[in-house]
């Protein structure tokens, strides 16, 4: 089994371990659920080439375009569309 890190220790020693306790992330995307109507085209800024917030915009609103300053943006599954901001 990987040995965990100070950060990890950390997080579940001061705040995994309260009652009631919510992760940022599952805030933000609770959020913006709350905010954005599901029918939305949303544009997400520097999303890279896969990551969790992607596939949550994916799975929640109408279409996700995203940009980003690397090529790699391409690969992202969950976009619509890329945008490469080239400076």
């Amino acid at each position: 089994m990987p040995k965990s890190t100070w950060q990890e220790d950390y997080m579940n020693r001061f705040y995994r371990t309260k009652p009631g306790w919510i992760d940022g992330t599952t805030q933000f995307f609770d959020l913006i659920k709350r905010l954005v109507p599901a029918d939305a085209v949303v544009l997400e800024l520097g999303p890279g080439p896969k990551n969790r917030c992607s596939d949550f915009l994916h799975s929640s609103f109408a279409a996700v375009d995203g940009l980003d300053i690397d090529e790699d943006i391409k690969t992202n599954p969950s976009l619509r569309e890329c945008f490469i901001f080239a400076g």
